[in-house]
């Protein structure tokens, strides 16, 4: 029961630790987010659509593939020691750009 807590609690002393410039300067993180909340859903949506899967799917695939990068990828890359540098800035771009694009994907596909 205490993973969710935990996992937002180890993000925010990434990003607490992080540079909030770094973030938003990058311009790979932009383009990575608009593939991530924009492009992979409306692809979705096509897909969905042309195999005529039921509404109800379709809607729950297409939301679900716009949402933010999860908080998972941040703790596998601190378990591999990896550096996580480009994860946290992807998860704060993606974060508060699928505030927008999120209402944005519904309103146009649904």
């Amino acid at each position: 029961n205490v993973t969710s807590p935990l996992s937002m609690l180890v993000l925010g002393a990434s990003l607490a630790m992080f540079p909030l410039k770094e973030s938003i300067t990058d311009w790979r993180s932009y383009v990575f987010s608009v593939v991530r909340l924009f492009v992979i859903p409306v692809v979705t949506f096509g897909f969905c659509r042309f195999l005529q899967v039921n509404d109800f799917y379709t809607t729950i695939l297409t939301i679900t593939n716009g949402m933010p990068v999860a908080s998972l990828i941040l703790m596998l890359g601190n378990q591999a020691g990896v550096d996580t540098r480009v994860i946290i800035r992807n998860i704060f771009v993606t974060t508060v750009l699928s505030t927008a694009t999120v209402p944005i994907v519904v309103a146009l596909l649904f």
